[in-house]
């Protein structure tokens, strides 16, 4: 009964953000804030949907996973890649200094920085795609640095599940390295065995949606145990990956998109149903404070890259206003830093408030980015 609930009043507010041309996911964080503040949820059920949440978020990572091509990196070009990776360490640096200087001790500054460098994939292909940018100039670096950015985030996902034993981190890094790497041969091994066993089951549509599923959640759980060291992030993102160069990837991935929908739905109503338990008034200072810092430092980082390698304003503008919110995978790097005990309650609430903010405030940038560089130009 009370997912139902949860389900209907994310579809509600899901709603409204749409027909005020927000993303989805924007509703299912107030609807989970909205249910957490009722107090109607027992902790079980809580936990419950958290567990169904992890679900979500193995599938969003196999999607991930099967739809990146890594022969893409080489297209994008040195100026894209410059551009990605110059606003990264920009960002991710400036970050720093701005948390330390409100207060923040050094490990959650270092989480909450680079969750601020990473943009929102989701959002900005959605509205690039709806205003038909995808193939302008400043659609195609935007998709570049969006691609470099997710490289980035799966490579931090990689390194967090080396911290998630009681040792030290150098012994913690060393032996994820070495059990990852035995683990990324043998999937990487698979992956021709099971491309040729995925071409002789593709006419069954049922038996491919069902093995898909399996491959998927049994690679992430088995990534996730004490045996690989690694996580359920990371081996959904792998098992995606090792399918990515089978004939059957986008048949699979169309398959899988509303199953995963579904499951991620609960992640993020989960994410502001523990929100709330960090949500108290000196969040406010910092939320203002880094809000601020995603909308209008951050397209200023982009704009001095792109300038230097000789863009001209609007094209750098446009883009600098398109990278202007926090990720989907800033929300899952403070989950899992929250299950290592290396953030609190608070500081993934304050991640969580400023995503719903800025990709709030981004989506107009977006949508009215032409009118908005006639004025400020």
């Amino acid at each position: 009964t009370e997912i139902v609930i949860a389900l209907i009043l994310a579809a509600l507010i899901g709603i409204v953000c749409h027909f005020l041309r927000q993303p989805p996911l924007i509703g299912f964080i107030v609807a989970g804030l909205i249910i957490s503040s009722l107090g109607y949820f027992a902790k079980e059920s809580v936990e419950a949907i958290n567990s169904l949440a992890s679900i979500g978020v193995a599938l969003l990572l196999f999607i991930v996973g099967l739809e990146m091509n890594l022969k893409e990196l080489k297209k994008i070009g040195i100026p894209t890649l410059i551009v990605g990776l110059g606003q990264i360490i920009l960002s991710f640096a400036l970050g720093v200094g701005l948390t330390y200087l409100l207060g923040f001790a050094l490990v959650p500054s270092l989480y909450i920085s680079i969750t601020l460098a990473l943009s929102s994939t989701i959002l900005v292909v959605k509205i690039l795609s709806e205003k038909k940018d995808l193939r302008s100039l400043y659609g195609r670096i935007v998709l570049g640095v969006l691609l470099v950015q997710d490289v980035v985030a799966i490579g931090i996902l990689l390194f967090l599940s080396g911290m998630t034993t009681g040792q030290d981190l150098t012994a913690n890094m060393t032996q994820t390295l070495v059990r990852g790497s035995v683990f990324i041969a043998i999937i990487a091994f698979s992956s021709r065995y099971i491309n040729r066993f995925l071409d002789s089951i593709a006419k069954s549509r049922e038996l491919l949606f069902l093995f898909s599923i399996a491959w998927a959640l049994g690679i992430a759980a088995l990534a996730g145990s004490k045996v690989v060291g690694l996580s359920v992030e990371v081996g959904g993102f792998l098992a995606g990956l090792s399918l990515a160069s089978s004939s059957e990837n986008f048949q699979i991935s169309a398959k899988l998109r509303p199953l995963r929908d579904f499951f991620i739905i609960l992640f993020f109503v989960g994410l502001g149903t523990n929100m709330l338990v960090g949500l108290t008034s000196s969040l406010v200072l910092p939320a203002i404070a880094l809000t601020v810092f995603i909308i209008v430092v951050e397209p200023l980082v982009v704009m001095a890259i792109m300038a230097m390698l000789g863009y001209r304003a609007r094209t750098s503008f446009l883009a600098g206003a398109a990278l202007a919110q926090v990720s989907e995978f800033s929300f899952i790097i403070m989950a899992l830093g929250g299950k290592l005990g290396q953030v609190s309650s608070y500081d993934i609430s304050l991640v969580t408030l400023v995503g719903i903010t800025t990709m709030f405030l981004s989506a107009y940038m977006m949508y009215y980015g032409d009118a908005l560089y006639e004025f400020l130009k």
